[in-house]
């Protein structure tokens, strides 16, 4: 977390910017890890806590310096804000694939006889 939050700093993003990227991000990467595992036929459950407390002792951030002054941003409960942005992005995505016929899968043939082989995508 420390890393990509450097690298967006050193490539120019401000602290706000991102914070909005790094939940991007793991959103993306979440949402798609859910899916890869349950394609893969694992059960997806929640390890409840009945009394909501954390288990674990908080970690000490000192050597996370930029997570440590980026805390209060990165506390900051935006889950509705971020997943209808990323919502309009995929339906923006989806139009464009539309209105452009663009999309990533091999051609299909013609021939509707012909079995296509799409690749593998390890999902």
């Amino acid at each position: 977390m420390e890393s990509l939050l450097r690298a967006l700093h050193t490539n120019g993003f401000s602290s706000v910017q991102a914070v909005v990227a790094y939940r991007a991000y793991t959103s993306f990467l979440l949402g798609h890890l859910l899916l890869e595992v349950a394609q893969r036929g694992v059960a997806i459950n929640a390890i409840d806590d009945p009394d909501g407390s954390p288990t674990a002792n908080p970690m000490d951030l000192v050597e996370f310096p930029l997570i440590s002054e980026l805390q209060p941003l990165l506390s900051l409960d935006e889950t509705l804000t971020e997943f209808e942005e990323s919502l309009e992005s995929l339906l923006d995505r989806l139009q464009t694939m539309l209105d452009t016929g663009a999309h990533h899968l091999p051609p299909v043939t013609a021939d509707p006889q012909v079995d296509v082989d799409l690749p593998q995508t390890g999902i």
